[in-house]
C-alpha cells in the first residue's frame, strides 16, 4: 500500500491500521478493525463455505495444516448444513 500523501511511500504499519480504523469508523462498523482480523475472517469465510483445511492454509500461507486445523477446524451448524447441501446436490 502506498501513502496519500507526498513522497507517496510505501505506508508503513501504523498507517494501515490508522486506514483501515478510519474505513471500519465510516462504515459504522462496531468491531474492532485490524489487519489481521481481515485474515481471520478471509480465513472463517473459507471454512463456512466448504473449503478443504489444506487449501485454507495454503491461502493464508501457513507452514503446515497444524496452525490452520488449530483455528479453522471448528465447525458451526451453519457450516455443517451448508457442506451437507452442497455435497448433497
Amino acid at each position: 500500500f502506498v501513502s496519500t500523501r507526498k513522497p507517496f511511500t510505501a505506508m508503513k504499519s501504523e498507517g494501515l491500521r490508522a486506514a483501515m480504523k478510519t474505513i471500519g469508523n465510516r462504515a459504522k462498523i462496531t468491531t474492532r478493525v485490524y489487519p489481521h482480523k481481515m485474515r481471520k475472517t478471509l480465513g472463517m469465510e473459507l471454512r463456512n463455505r466448504g473449503v478443504d483445511i489444506g487449501t485454507i492454509g495454503e491461502i493464508l500461507g501457513h507452514a503446515g495444516t497444524d496452525v490452520t486445523k488449530e483455528y479453522y477446524a471448528q465447525s458451526n451448524p451453519d457450516t455443517l448444513r451448508y457442506v451437507r447441501q452442497r455435497h448433497a446436490a
